[in-house]
């Protein structure tokens, strides 16, 4: 099984990519919401200590170290915001804003 950590819609790149310029977006998940994980991502200009980098068309991004079993195989795309699709879901909110993978 070749499963992608991540993938960026043509959308999602062009707007980050179109933004004030920042070194990473660091993305990671949270504790929120109904169903429990919500994502969280944030422009920054510096690297944590156990953040790991992945590059996609020119997007640099930092993936907390605790957060890979949470995004495996995530598309995140942007119309008129970020929405994140998990496969690995087992369900989420009515308003999409968390998901729960058990």
């Amino acid at each position: 099984m070749n499963t992608k950590l991540l993938t960026l819609s043509k959308n999602a790149v062009n707007y980050i990519l179109s933004k004030p310029r920042h070194d990473y977006i660091r993305l990671g998940v949270t504790k929120r919401g109904c169903n429990g994980i919500s994502y969280k991502m944030e422009y920054i200009n510096y690297k944590g200590k156990y953040d790991e980098l992945i590059e996609i068309d020119g997007v640099k991004i930092l993936i907390e170290s605790n957060t890979f079993s949470y995004i495996v195989g995530t598309e995140i795309d942007y119309i008129s915001e970020f929405t994140f699709t998990n496969p690995n879901s087992k369900g989420k909110c009515g308003c999409g804003e968390s998901f729960k993978l058990y």
